[in-house]
C-alpha cells in the first residue's frame, strides 16, 4: 500500500479583538477630525459671504446716497429773492439743500431736492420771453399743483405749475409771483420735475424685511408697500454732515444675521459691522 502524505495547512491567524476595537477607535477620531473640519469651514464660508454681502450693502447705500446728494440742487432756482422754502413748500421748514434732520447717536434723515429723473416731456414749439404756458410733446400728468409742481425748462429755469391741462402747462418762473420765462428755448426744450428725495435708516422688525434698512423715498413716486422704498439692506446708521458744498457722509451696516461665536465688542451683540466714510462735492 502506498503511503499517502498529508500536507498539514497551516491556520492563518485573524485580528483580535483589541486590534479591531483600535482601529475603530482611530478611524472614529479620524471621521470626528473631518467632520469638524467640514464643519469649521462651512462655518467660515458662511461668515464670510455674511461679511462680502454687509461690505456690499454699505458700498451700495454709499453710492445711492453720493449720487443724489452730488445732484443737489440741480434745477431749483438759486435767485436771493426765491428761497428755497418758496419753491419747496411740500417740505416743512426746507431752507437748506440737503436738508439735514440730526438723530444723535441714532441715524440722521436727509432731505435732497433736485430734478433726479428723466424729462417728462418736451416743448413742441420754440419758447419766447415773457411766456407763461408749455406745449409738451406728451400728457402732463406727472405734475400737480402741490408737491409735483416745481419743473426745469430746458436746464436752465425753475418754474412752478399754475395748472395743467393734458399736455398744456401753465408757468411762472417765480415761486409766489406770476412770472413769465427770463430765457428763450428752441423747440424741444426738456422739462423735468424736481422732485424731493428723503433718506432715512428704518428698523421695523414686525415687518418685511425685519431689519435695519435704508429707504430712498421720492416724492413724485408712490410705493403701496413699505419694503419697495428699500435702497440698501441691514444698514443701521447713518450720518451726514453739510458744510458749504463739502458733505460728510458715514454709513454702518450689520450682517444679516448673528454668530453665535462672535461677539461684537461695542454692542455685546452677535452681528458684525461695517463702517464706510467718505466726504464728496456739490456740483450744483
Amino acid at each position: 500500500m502506498k503511503k499517502v502524505n498529508i500536507e498539514r495547512c497551516e491556520q492563518k491567524q485573524g485580528f483580535t479583538l483589541v486590534e479591531i476595537m483600535v482601529v475603530a477607535g482611530i478611524s472614529m477620531i479620524l471621521v470626528a477630525g473631518i467632520i469638524s473640519a467640514t464643519v469649521s469651514l462651512q462655518r467660515d464660508f458662511k461668515a464670510q459671504n455674511s461679511i462680502n454681502e454687509m461690505q456690499q450693502n454699505v458700498r451700495a447705500a454709499m453710492d445711492i446716497i453720493s449720487r443724489d446728494l452730488r445732484t443737489a440742487g440741480y434745477g431749483l432756482d438759486d435767485d436771493a429773492s426765491a428761497s428755497l422754502t418758496d419753491w419747496i413748500t411740500w417740505i416743512g421748514g426746507f431752507d437748506s439743500n440737503p436738508k439735514i434732520i440730526e438723530g444723535g447717536t441714532g441715524p440722521d434723515t436727509v432731505y435732497v431736492a433736485g430734478a433726479f429723473a428723466e424729462p417728462i416731456g418736451y416743448s413742441l414749439g420754440a419758447l419766447e420771453l415773457g411766456d407763461t404756458v408749455i406745449v409738451m410733446d406728451r400728457g402732463g400728468d406727472q405734475v400737480n399743483t402741490s408737491d409735483k409742481k416745481v419743473i426745469v425748462i430746458g436746464h436752465l429755469e425753475t418754474a412752478r405749475v399754475i395748472s395743467n391741462a393734458g399736455n398744456t402747462l401753465t408757468i411762472s418762473t417765480h415761486p409766489t409771483d406770476n412770472v413769465g420765462l427770463a430765457y428763450s428755448f428752441e423747440a424741444g426744450a426738456p422739462v423735468e420735475v424736481v422732485s424731493v428725495i428723503t433718506y432715512q435708516v428704518v428698523n421695523n422688525p414686525s415687518l418685511y424685511p425685519y431689519g435695519p434698512h435704508l429707504q430712498r423715498i421720492d416724492s413724485t413716486t408712490e410705493f403701496p408697500y413699505d419694503w419697495q422704498r428699500m435702497a440698501a439692506g441691514n444698514i443701521e446708521n447713518m450720518q451726514i454732515t453739510a458744510d458749504g458744498t463739502a458733505i460728510d457722509i458715514e454709513i454702518q451696516g450689520r450682517s444679516a444675521r448673528p454668530e453665535y461665536l462672535y461677539t461684537d465688542p461695542n454692542t455685546g451683540d452677535h452681528y458684525r459691522r461695517y463702517r464706510l466714510s467718505t466726504t464728496i462735492r456739490r456740483r450744483n
